[in-house]
């Protein structure tokens, strides 16, 4: 049987920070391609941001609306 994957959402730098120790994988919008109020990733800190992900050993996911 295989582990289930724990997925968090992600709004921003802090909270990559606060998932980091427990989550599997992450997903986030990019400010210019969502439809979200607030989304504190941009496009420019994408590959810097993703980068983070990997390094913490997690899984990231990308969105768009």
């Amino acid at each position: 049987m295989k582990k289930p994957e724990l997925m968090s959402p992600i709004r921003d730098w802090s909270s990559l920070e606060a998932c980091k120790d427990y989550a599997d994988a992450v997903y986030f919008g990019v400010d210019s391609l969502t439809m979200r109020a607030s989304s504190g990733i941009t496009l420019k800190e994408l590959p810097k941001f993703v980068s983070k992900t990997h390094l913490y050993g997690l899984k990231a996911f990308g969105t768009q609306r």
